[in-house]
């Protein structure tokens, strides 16, 4: 089972997490594109944007480095292969704030009012794991 804790929104370690890392990055792709981000007929994100993401959020033990030339190498990521995105993902739809629609993924009208700040106060009451292991995932 995975530690939780429960931080405060002004925590000074939230600026330079990887959760933070990972919203503000979904939140430029969403002001990108006002119809939302264009996902697979899996309803997976697109390589191209896992690509992106590896090399922009920099989560810890989830490098560009360790992804693409680790334990199991892989070419091209697909959105199982960067799992803290994946998860984060699925979170995101569990508590309603983000919903597939015709291919892309858009934000919900709870969502949509102040992206960040809401996603990550929701995330925070649910908690979110310190660490990402993926051996006890399975």
């Amino acid at each position: 089972m995975y530690g939780l804790r429960k931080l405060d929104d002004d925590e000074p370690t939230l600026d330079g997490s990887p959760l933070g890392r990972a919203l503000d990055f979904l939140r430029v792709q969403f002001d990108a594109d006002p119809n939302g981000i264009a996902l697979t007929k899996t309803k997976e994100f697109r390589r191209a944007l896992v690509a992106d993401a590896i090399i922009k959020i920099q989560w810890p033990d989830w490098t560009e480095r360790e992804i693409y030339r680790g334990f199991m190498p892989v070419k091209i990521a697909d959105e199982y292969h960067f799992e803290p995105f994946l998860i984060l993902h699925h979170i995101l739809l569990d508590r309603k704030l983000i919903r597939h629609y015709r291919g892309r993924l858009r934000l919900s009208k709870v969502g949509a009012a102040d992206v960040v700040a809401r996603i990550l106060s929701d995330l925070l009451e649910v908690g979110f794991p310190d660490r990402l292991d993926t051996a006890d995932a399975t």
